[in-house]
């Protein structure tokens, strides 16, 4: 009996917060319009900010590929490298040189188009 009464207090005083945020956003509505407005906002422009970068590594990748193949001591080849060996240098450490070649930036281009698909659901 003791627990039931308990867990009914609990109810009720969970019921009484509701109802008095509920009061509160009723009264401010208008301000919590345009809060909300901001929010979406930002969070937009956040999801854009990611996609744009998840491009940049794309184009980065690519460059980094075609110029280590064409000509592996070009001047901007080391720049390109720095750039990459955060995210390329862990995909290397599980994935050794398969005949020679390095897969690494294949198995990123394919994570970050993964990371794509998955940003632009949400």
């Amino acid at each position: 009996m003791k627990k039931e009464l308990k867990e009914q207090i609990k109810q009720d005083e969970f019921v009484s917060s509701l109802e008095v945020a509920a009061g509160w956003a009723n009264a401010h509505r208008d301000e919590l319009r345009i809060g909300l407005g901001v929010v979406v906002v930002l969070l937009a422009a956040l999801r854009q900010l990611i996609v744009w970068s998840l491009r940049v590594v794309v184009w980065i990748t690519i460059i980094y590929v075609i110029v280590s193949w064409v000509n592996p001591h070009a001047p901007f080849a080391p720049a390109l490298g720095m750039l990459l060996r955060p995210l390329l240098a862990p995909i290397q450490r599980i994935l050794p040189p398969v005949g020679g070649f390095d897969l690494s930036p294949l198995v990123l281009l394919l994570a970050v188009y993964v990371l794509e698909m998955v940003v632009a659901r949400v």
